[in-house]
């Protein structure tokens, strides 16, 4: 939408896209989004022989990702604390306990089971659960795939991580470069898509995303210069 490109404002990074070897559905900075969007989707799919069923492996790989920002060690004390709270509940309830990773999986889809936790992992999991339905009332209210992306992106503190990366210089900043630029080809290719093909789902984004690709691509190897500024300090980080 208009109003989600100039909220892409002024605040200091110039990103270019221009093609390379690496597909943007491959691209690092662009699958943890893609993820995203398919759990905010998929939330309430409850049948784990579908696909795009939000399984232990996907809530794990997103707790994982820059969007959550947690390393291996804040999961394993998250999945301690949680695993010690359901040991309690289990002898009450007089039942086995919950393993590892279904705990990680519902910590992710609930806020609620965080609550009373302490530490970066249980703050960090609560404030990406919140995201998440925050994202998917903003969907069931109509909002476009590139505004429901840009929720997910601007809602977590991985932009500001990025331009301190940016700020540093160095083989960190030419990495950060890339995740920014493959992130605003990504909002661009949800943008065009909207404007092309009318009011597309995020469901319907996801499953079409190849395609979608092989139409954008001469537009990227053209070398699209994206007049886009990353906003990175215009609202504060949920996550702290």
């Amino acid at each position: 939408s208009p109003a989600l490109r100039r909220s892409l404002g002024a605040a200091g990074v110039r990103v270019e896209v221009a093609s390379d070897d690496t597909p943007l559905v491959e691209e690092p900075a662009v699958m943890p989004l893609l993820e995203a969007l398919r759990v905010v989707v998929n939330l309430d799919n409850d049948d784990p022989a579908h696909p795009d069923h939000v399984g232990v492996d996907r809530a794990e790989a997103l707790l994982s990702s820059p969007l959550a920002g947690l390393d291996a060690g804040d999961v394993r004390v998250l999945a301690r604390q949680l695993r010690a709270r359901d040991r309690v509940g289990a002898a009450a309830q007089d039942r086995s306990p919950t393993p590892s990773p279904v705990l990680l999986r519902e910590a992710l889809l609930d806020p609620d089971r965080t609550a009373g936790l302490d530490g970066r992992g249980a703050s960090r999991t609560t404030a990406l659960s919140r995201l998440l339905h925050t994202t998917r009332r903003r969907l069931d209210e109509g909002g476009t795939t590139e505004e429901v992306l840009w929720e997910l992106w601007a809602g977590t503190d991985w932009p500001a991580r990025l331009h301190r990366s940016v700020q540093a210089g160095g083989g960190a900043a030419r990495m950060a470069h890339r995740d920014l630029d493959a992130v605003c080809a990504l909002f661009e290719v949800a943008a065009r898509t909207e404007e092309q093909r009318g009011h597309t789902s995020a469901a319907a984004f996801l499953d079409t995303l190849i395609d979608l690709m092989q139409l954008t691509r001469p537009l990227l190897d053209l070398g699209f210069q994206a007049s886009f500024n990353v906003r990175f300090s215009a609202t504060i980080s949920p996550f702290g």
